[in-house]
């Protein structure tokens, strides 16, 4: 009986606490002054009445081809994501990435899976208002991927990119967290389920040493791509930096010049 009563409380606490267990957030001040070589512009879109999301725009030098919209990972901060934007400048794509709820300088918390798909699709609206005329790159990133393909099978962007995606967060926890029922898991995002509706090209990277994400998890998602659709597995690759692999910049490259 002792051990049944604990066994409960953990999962009440489990799913109580479950965000400080998916989420790493870094703050900052709403002072905090970012420092970028490239040239950007800092926006506070508003989700809700008190709440906004920071958000950068990275402009490239280029002749523009399109924007890229990053969903970045679960930790850390744009003070991190926004050194990404080089790599999409300098191949002529302008760069938007912004914080998640509790991030940054982004108010609020994350509660909920819905609140953040809602917010998500606040930030891709206002992309589309600011680029009519240009082609939208969705990419997704670790937690974002999921986000990234609710994203995408509502909006059909015009190329949609999952790096070290997970098949559905259900799947990582019975990995995880045996134990534990999965109906406490507020957070599912089921990618697996929204990338059968996804009729874009769709690029999945996946690094074949990741150690927080298996790449299992994208061989299973590989399953439900088009024929034209492309897994490149990253050799010796770990979760973090897939964007220094050479075969990362080598295949990006020849995919941003298909738009």
């Amino acid at each position: 009986m002792l051990f049944l009563l604990i066994y409960i409380i953990l999962c009440v606490l489990l799913y109580l606490f479950q965000e400080r267990i998916i989420f790493y957030p870094e703050k900052l001040p709403k002072t905090y002054q970012f420092q970028f070589e490239n040239p950007y512009t800092e926006h506070f879109v508003k989700i809700t009445e008190g709440t906004a999301l920071n958000l950068l725009q990275f402009e490239t030098p280029l002749p523009k081809k399109g924007v890229v919209l990053y969903l970045h990972g679960n930790s850390k901060s744009l003070k991190y994501w926004g050194m990404f934007s080089s790599f999409f400048s300098d191949s002529g794509y302008d760069f938007i990435t912004f914080d998640y709820r509790g991030f940054g300088k982004s108010d609020g918390k994350i509660f909920s899976q819905q609140q953040m798909y809602d917010d998500a699709e606040v930030i891709y609206k206002w992309v589309k208002q600011h680029y009519p005329d240009s082609g939208i790159i969705l990419i997704g990133y670790s937690i974002g991927s999921g986000i990234a393909a609710y994203l995408a099978q509502k909006f059909q962007p015009e190329i949609l990119i999952l790096e070290a995606p997970y098949f559905n967060l259900s799947h990582i926890m019975r990995k995880n967290y045996p134990v534990f029922p999965l109906f406490i898991l507020k957070y599912k995002f089921p990618t697996s389920d929204f990338l059968a509706k996804c009729k874009m090209p769709v690029y999945i990277f996946h690094g074949d040493k990741d150690e927080q994400i298996s790449i299992k998890n994208s061989f299973r998602l590989s399953r439900l791509l088009k024929h034209k659709d492309r897994l490149i597995v990253l050799e010796n690759q770990l979760h973090n930096n897939l964007m220094l692999h050479p075969e990362y910049q080598k295949n990006m490259k020849e995919i941003l010049a298909t738009v």
